[in-house]
């Protein structure tokens, strides 16, 4: 989903440390409980992506993302979330300095949250079912 080109480092963020059952599609449902997302680039093979919001405030999006899943547990590994190329776009680390104390509580707001413990819920729920973790799926009440 998504592709390398529709990558802008005004509105995206490297999400690292990623297994396999990490697909551009769960991904996608994750990082759109902060902002709409406008693509997921995820390189055949590799354990990274690319996430691109579909904001007029990017910057703000990807303060938001970084605050919110950088170290979160998701689909078996801990996720590693940062800002694209700071250094070697120009402007970025400034619009990324004004959004942390602007634009950041406009996404707070939202009761994100609330909103992403109800997604890891359901994508605990999915994985179960689908058998990625069949000892999960095998094991028997404590009491018939």
């Amino acid at each position: 989903m998504g592709s390398r080109s529709s990558i802008d480092p005004f509105a995206s963020v490297y999400v690292g440390n990623l297994t396999d059952e990490a697909t551009p599609e769960l991904l996608t449902e994750l990082f759109a409980q902060s902002a709409p997302i406008a693509s997921v680039h995820r390189p055949a093979g590799a354990s990274y992506a690319f996430v691109t919001f579909a904001t007029e405030d990017g910057p703000a999006a990807i303060v938001y993302a970084i605050r919110v899943y950088d170290g979160l547990f998701f689909a078996g590994s801990p996720l590693k979330v940062q800002p694209m190329r700071i250094d070697s776009t120009p402007g970025l680390r400034e619009a990324l300095d004004a959004a942390s104390t602007e634009g950041y509580f406009q996404f707070a707001q939202r009761d994100a949250h609330q909103r992403l413990n109800w997604l890891v819920r359901r994508i605990a729920d999915m994985v179960g079912t689908i058998g990625l973790y069949p000892d999960a799926a095998a094991t028997r009440p404590l009491m018939d």
